[in-house]
C-alpha cells in the first residue's frame, strides 16, 4: 500500500442502506471518472480511497456530502449524466460554487 503524506484524508467509508443502488452509483461515476474499481463483491465495492459496504439492518447509513475532483468541466458534465443515469438525483446541476475552489 502506498502512503501518501500532507493529505488530510486517507480514505472514506460509506454504510449504504441499499448496497447494490450504492455499487452501480458509485461504478458510473468512477467510470466517468477514470477511476478503476479495486475490488467488489455482495459486500463492498472499493475504489482509490473510497470503500463501501451495506449498513448493519438496524444501524444508520451514512450520509455524506462528497465531491469528486474533475480534470475539466466536459469531465464534470460526464460525471453529472453519469451520476443521474445511475440514480442518482440532482441538486443543481454543474457549476462555479463560489464557496468551494474551482
Amino acid at each position: 500500500m502506498e502512503f501518501h503524506r500532507g493529505r488530510l484524508i486517507d480514505h472514506v467509508h460509506l454504510r449504504c442502506r441499499d448496497l447494490a443502488a450504492s455499487q452501480r452509483f458509485y461504478r458510473a461515476v468512477l467510470d466517468a471518472l477514470g477511476i478503476p474499481v479495486l475490488s467488489e463483491s455482495g459486500g463492498h465495492l472499493a475504489a482509490d480511497e473510497l470503500w463501501l459496504d451495506a449498513a448493519d439492518v438496524d444501524g444508520p447509513a451514512s450520509r455524506v456530502h462528497l465531491a469528486f475532483q474533475c480534470p475539466d468541466r466536459a469531465t464534470v458534465w460526464r460525471v453529472h449524466a453519469a451520476a443521474l443515469a445511475a440514480g442518482g438525483t440532482d441538486n443543481g446541476e454543474p457549476g462555479i460554487r463560489e464557496l468551494y475552489h474551482p
